[in-house]
């Protein structure tokens, strides 16, 4: 069984009591599964103690932005909250009778900052939405005793440790060395994850890791997707990454990106796919039609390449003939920067469109003539 701990800052003894026994429901209803163990504080302070003495163990919390029963104790659950986000990684439910007092440099609403009315939705609602957050694997990874923490162990101890001193010999100014380290430490650690934990073999990628958002980069770059304010159209950046990060690129190219709801080969092949075959014939079609997705799925036509579909954009192909150049004034002030392609790919997508365009044609010799002579 897993036990689920659960920060629950509220000062309201009737609340308490509904907390509890939503939890007692929960705990029957996931008997043998999981298990909710709360943590109750009723004031900001022993919110604070609690976070420092359970910080590892949390996989989630609910607060109350009132904590003290007067308006200005709206103060202490914000402050509980800004603790949290400034600090520790884990989801936060806000259940509060004043929504509109939540702190404005706290981030908008989002799947792991949520604010609820209270008596909008019931306690153990909240309970499993910690729970479907929590099976996802987000607070195990990237939480203070996660996957990410114990793969850093291991890289300072074998991997650091045996070449360090190429940074301590290196001359240059600390906040160098800091960007330098960094950035070794990720290689390492991006080998670490591309690999199986149990077998050691190599992971398929999801598809939600294909785009990085909201953008990194101050200026656009390489591979990143923009959308054409006037028109809504979605395009892939194809200027070499030298001269985006040197701002040398006077002139930006783009590769336009078919999505799936408009015309052109993948739309077609998706209606054509999704046919019910009324004869032989038309069965025929439909298989064929399934199996050219899936070669364009795995980029095996030159001409296009895939963009898997996420919550930002529908799937799409890049298509290589599409292409249109423009200023970068031009770039900067009509498209919306909507996501970076993730490097790993990048790179493949670059590749593919340098092959396509450097293809060399040639004769077509006699094949039969050849195959006899062969023979003979």
């Amino acid at each position: 069984m897993e036990i689920l701990k659960i920060l629950i800052a509220e000062d309201d003894d009737s609340e308490l009591q509904t907390y509890k026994d939503a939890i007692k429901t929960f705990n029957q209803e996931y008997n043998g599964t999981y298990s909710i163990e709360a943590i109750m504080c009723r004031t900001e302070e022993d919110g604070r103690e609690n976070l420092a003495k359970f910080q590892n163990d949390f996989c989630g919390a609910i607060i109350d932005l009132n904590l003290s029963g007067i308006a200005a104790g709206k103060r202490e659950g914000n402050n509980l909250i800004m603790t949290i986000y400034d600090s520790l990684r884990f989801p936060v439910f806000v259940v509060t009778g004043t929504p509109g007092d939540i702190d404005k440099n706290l981030p908008s609403d989002n799947l792991f900052l949520k604010v609820i009315t209270r008596g909008e939705k019931d306690f153990i609602e909240i309970y499993r939405e910690i729970l479907s957050i929590y099976e996802t694997g987000v607070t195990k990874i990237l939480g203070k005793r996660g996957q990410v923490e114990k793969r850093l162990d291991e890289i300072f101890w074998k991997h650091l440790s045996n070449s360090f001193d190429f940074l301590l010999n290196s001359g240059k100014d600390s906040n160098y060395k800091e960007q330098i380290l960094l950035r070794y430490t990720l290689a390492h650690l991006q080998e670490y994850l591309d690999l199986d934990e149990n077998s050691g073999g190599f992971l398929y990628y999801e598809a939600t890791e294909f785009l990085l958002t909201p953008v990194i980069k101050k200026t656009p770059y390489t591979g990143e997707i923009v959308r054409d304010k006037s028109t809504e159209e979605y395009f892939v950046i194809l200027t070499p990454a030298c001269d985006m990060a040197q701002e040398k690129a006077r002139s930006i190219l783009l590769a336009k990106i078919e999505l799936k709801s408009e015309e052109g080969t993948l739309r077609d092949f998706i209606s054509l796919a999704k046919k019910e075959p009324k004869s032989y014939e038309d069965a025929k079609k439909v298989d064929a039609a399934k199996d050219r997705l899936q070669e364009v799925i795995r980029n095996r036509w030159p001409k296009y390449h895939l963009v898997p579909g996420s919550n930002l954009m529908e799937t799409g192909l890049i298509n290589f003939q599409k292409l249109k150049s423009i200023k970068v004034k031009e770039l900067r002030g009509g498209f919306d920067r909507i996501a970076q392609i993730n490097g790993a790919f990048v790179k493949d997508i670059i590749a593919r469109f340098s092959y396509y365009y450097s293809r060399q044609g040639a004769p077509d010799l006699d094949q039969e003539v050849i195959l006899r002579n062969i023979l003979n």
